[in-house]
């Protein structure tokens, strides 16, 4: 019996490569890259005494200033998320302002809001729902 040696087309083998290359540029091209973070940021000034704050449950920072107008509260938001686009959003009650720090799975919302008058003024880290005992949900005081 005589043993043979088989060889490959040299033009196959350098196709392959070709071919990953071309299927990876074509689904970064068509926008299917799920895997990065996108990041939409949003700058409303709303006409309204605020004295508390409430965060609701959620992930992200939240940085309060007492530098602004009395008569005036800016809120700036940057959402930070993958996949399709969350849900965002505060409401203000009175002159409570409630911020929604929960926007879904693989997303955040870092809160910067400036309010007149005194204040309890800090940072605060957000934590998700269930992460254990924190701030979430309680009223900070004294900003009026």
């Amino acid at each position: 019996m005589a043993l043979h040696r088989i060889t490959g087309n040299p033009r196959s083998r350098a196709v392959a490569p070709l071919a990953l290359g071309a299927a990876t540029a074509l689904i970064l091209v068509t926008g299917c890259d799920n895997l990065s973070f996108r990041r939409l940021d949003y700058d409303n000034t709303e006409a309204a005494k605020i004295t508390t704050i409430r965060v609701l449950p959620g992930a992200g920072d939240l940085v309060v200033q007492g530098t602004g107008s009395a008569t005036e509260v800016r809120i700036k938001r940057v959402v930070r998320y993958q996949g399709g686009e969350p849900n965002s959003r505060y409401e203000i009650k009175g002159s409570e302002l409630v911020l929604d720090a929960d926007c879904g799975d693989r997303c955040t919302i870092s809160y910067e809001v400036t309010a007149g008058g005194r204040r309890r003024a800090g940072r605060d880290r957000l934590r998700r729902r269930g992460a254990g005992p924190g701030r979430h949900g309680r009223p900070a005081t004294g900003l009026g």
